[in-house]
């Protein structure tokens, strides 16, 4: 799972660029495509008996996803520090506007490529020895 390689503090530019990069994990784990995240209206995500509920539409019918535990925490920081809350806002933008399914294949690529780093470097390379040193 790519979602505990985000770091929710993280910010570029005042940008809260973990928080985004979090939910929009997130949806697109949940099923949502990237077309569909990025035509997300913050009202179309409610709170109901505690869950938050996504709505898009798909094919020109409503379809819904229903989120709980962390899933909908990332969510809920997303549009609680973008104060968009059940506004008509786009749900997903940054400081040069909207943003494009472009951004999220990058953002899963960059997520899936710093996972693989992290796993080869655990179990080391195979230029090293049994006694640590690289070979000549």
């Amino acid at each position: 799972m790519l979602l505990p390689r985000v770091d929710p503090g993280r910010r570029r530019s005042g940008w809260p660029v973990g928080l985004r990069d979090g939910a929009l994990l997130v949806l697109f784990a949940a099923g949502l495509t990237a077309e569909e995240i990025i035509g997300l209206n913050a009202s179309s995500i409610t709170l109901e008996q505690g869950r938050l509920k996504v709505t898009v539409h798909r094919e020109e019918f409503p379809w819904a996803v229903t989120l709980s535990g962390e899933f909908a925490d990332r969510l809920l920081a997303w549009l609680t520090e973008r104060r968009i809350w059940a506004t008509t806002e786009p749900a997903f933008a940054d400081p040069q506007g909207q943003i494009s399914p472009e951004f999220i294949y990058q953002l899963l690529y960059r997520y899936r490529h710093r996972l693989r780093g992290k796993r080869r470097s655990r179990r080391g390379s195979p230029s090293h020895t049994k006694t640590g040193l690289r070979k000549p």
